[in-house]
């Protein structure tokens, strides 16, 4: 695929993924310390949720945004970049599986809150429901998935870059593999939640660099 210089909405669309996605993750973990809370008892995240839950859903609103925008924005940098389609797929992918992992914090988790809080005779029951979505929904297909298609999409571009943009490259490599270390979170690999935290904090700024490259 030939490269082509992207069109300044393009270049607003890429810029805008990592910008409301930090600022909605850093206000997340400010007021509910997330991602810790994603490893806290899960009758604590259902107490905690209820009790912000006005300040929590236009964060979750905005991370799931985030998500969905990067469905055509992964497309647009795969054909700036002169990647192959197999790209815009993988990144098309990422976006999908996060917006689904992020979606239960809107449709899923708020219902569970609220019968936890209202209903103590069914909050064993509330609490397995939780989890097991906690699980599917979020650890499986929006964080481990998340994770497999947005590093594989990320070193594919950089693949694109390498003899066009070395620098660029470069900082994408390291955040992709960054990224990708996040799949051995699951079966306990010592610091893989930090690195891959770090990594993904590289990986913004480094979009953000790819909306004003010439």
């Amino acid at each position: 695929m030939t490269a082509t210089a992207p069109h300044p909405l393009h270049r607003v669309g890429i810029a805008a993924v990592p910008v409301i996605f930090t600022v909605a993750f850093s206000l997340l973990g400010s007021r509910f310390d997330y991602p810790n809370i994603l490893r806290a008892p899960s009758a604590e995240i259902l107490v905690r949720f209820a009790g912000s839950e006005s300040t929590l859903l236009p964060l979750w609103w905005s991370m799931l945004a985030s998500a969905l925008l990067f469905i055509p924005v992964s497309f647009g940098i795969s054909k700036q970049s002169g990647a192959s389609e197999l790209a815009g797929i993988f990144g098309a992918l990422a976006g999908i599986v996060q917006a689904l992992g992020l979606s239960r914090w809107l449709f899923i988790v708020p219902a569970l809150a609220h019968q936890y809080q209202d209903s103590p005779a069914t909050r064993a029951q509330t609490v397995q429901l939780f989890e097991i979505f906690h699980q599917w929904l979020g650890v499986g297909i929006g964080e481990w998935f998340g994770y497999l298609f947005t590093g594989l999409w990320t070193l594919m571009i950089v693949h694109a870059l390498w003899d066009k943009a070395r620098i660029l490259a470069i900082i994408g490599l390291v955040s992709g593999l960054g990224i990708l270390v996040g799949l051995l979170e699951v079966f306990n690999f010592p610091s893989a939640g930090a690195v891959n935290a770090v990594a993904y904090l590289v990986w913004s700024l480094w979009l953000i660099a790819l909306a004003f490259r010439r």
